[in-house]
């Protein structure tokens, strides 16, 4: 179903990336009188498939460049009934408007704090320390380098500080081997591989 919705006004530079549950429309600032024509092709396209596209769950999010100044004149919301936001979620990675990864990271690490009390749960409980590695490469590294090819170029010094600072934690407890690669090199390894 979703592989049939195509980009309406294929002439711009508009991307479309469709799943059955969520459809991201980007269209550069040049190109923002295309707007309102792109959704009610989606929309068309969801009638057709016996879809509805719910309004009250569209967002619009306008991205401006990475440590500048947010502008203040922007203008109001594209289509009309969509919210504007700050942040939205990606598959899992939160893009901010100036694209800094500070608030997906602050995301990540709270979930990876959480995993940290489960381990050591598990290891009150009698775990060995070989299974509690295993744990914490299975959970806490799965999360923390999940899409890091995405998203790893646009962290900052103190971002990945932050990350080490986490994994040198959970070394110090034991919940993870003391041989694991730094995670610069992990997701510097990770996009390597996708080139």
């Amino acid at each position: 179903m979703s592989s049939q919705l195509r980009v309406c006004i294929r002439y711009h530079h508009v991307m479309l990336f469709s799943s059955m549950l969520t459809t991201h429309l980007i269209i550069p600032a040049n190109n923002q009188n295309i707007c309102k024509a792109e959704i009610q092709h989606i929309e068309l396209w969801a009638d057709t498939n016996n879809v509805k596209l719910n309004r009250s769950k569209s967002k619009e999010i306008v991205f401006t460049k990475p440590r500048s100044c947010r502008q203040t004149d922007l203008p109001p919301p594209f289509v009309q009934g969509f919210e504007r936001v700050q942040h939205i979620s990606v598959l899992g990675v939160i893009l901010t408007y100036n694209l800094t990864m500070t608030t997906h990271i602050d995301n990540i690490i709270t979930s990876c704090a959480r995993v940290l009390c489960g381990l050591r749960t598990l290891r009150s409980h009698g775990m060995p320390l070989p299974a509690l590695h295993v744990v914490f490469q299975s959970t806490a590294m799965a999360k923390v380098t999940y899409a890091a090819p995405a998203w790893w170029g646009f962290t900052n010094s103190a971002d990945r500080n932050r990350f080490e600072a986490f994994v040198r934690r959970a070394v110090r407890h034991g919940y993870c081997a003391d041989t694991t690669p730094t995670l610069s090199s992990l997701c510097d390894k990770a996009d390597y591989l996708i080139i």
